[in-house]
């Protein structure tokens, strides 16, 4: 799978967990936010780094342990 496919799913699994994800005004990034609108991550549309997808679910898992919530899988 490419890292494009895989933004798109990761993208879908968020949203289906109910966090917003919409890209930034530039159109380069996408932006996680908590219902409340807080920000909690950022990646990129086309990432060239192999680790992008395990450094922001490590965001999102951190955010999410800091307010007692259950952690999202892997």
């Amino acid at each position: 799978m490419s890292h494009k496919a895989d933004v798109k799913t990761l993208v879908q699994k968020l949203r289906q967990k109910g966090y917003s994800v919409e890209l930034t005004l530039k159109g380069s990034h996408w932006e996680v936010r908590s219902r409340t609108g807080e920000r909690i991550s950022t990646f990129s549309c086309t990432p060239s780094d192999k680790r992008w997808r395990d450094n922001a679910v490590a965001d999102i898992r951190r955010w999410e342990r800091s307010r007692g919530i259950p952690l999202t899988a892997k």
